[in-house]
């Protein structure tokens, strides 16, 4: 992360992120779809293993939850979760609970218009 992050920007201005090289766990078509650290180096992050999300929604089949070592860039621990996501929202690490605190928009990434009923926000903690 660079020094000159300004968390009110937007992803593309906001000078929070350095291209510094792969992080080196992804395989195939995955990708991240949400992502946290803490100050040991650990990073935290919800992986879609598909790429079809702009179809049906992040985690269509199942996201990744996992814990990598940044430094040595291997994978610590990992789950599957299921969670009905149009879109994330919000993601968090709670380093008291070991858990991941996941923000979402519910749905299935169906697209939505104004006559619809809204969906609705959740909230999910997860374990790691």
């Amino acid at each position: 992360m660079s020094t000159n992050c300004s968390g009110d920007a937007s992803s593309f201005t906001s000078g929070c992120f350095v291209k510094d090289g792969a992080i080196g766990t992804l395989s195939g078509s995955q990708y991240f779809a949400a992502m946290d650290s803490d100050a040991s180096g650990r990073l935290f992050a919800l992986v879609d293993p598909s790429s079809d999300a702009f179809l049906y929604g992040p985690c269509a089949n199942g996201c990744l939850l996992e814990s990598i070592d940044v430094a040595a860039r291997t994978i610590l621990s990992q789950s599957v979760v299921h969670l009905a996501m149009a879109e994330v929202v919000a993601f968090r690490y709670d380093p008291i609970g070991n858990a991941a605190v996941i923000g979402y928009i519910n749905g299935t990434g169906d697209y939505y218009f104004a006559s619809d009923p809204y969906p609705g926000y959740r909230v999910a903690v997860i374990a790691y």
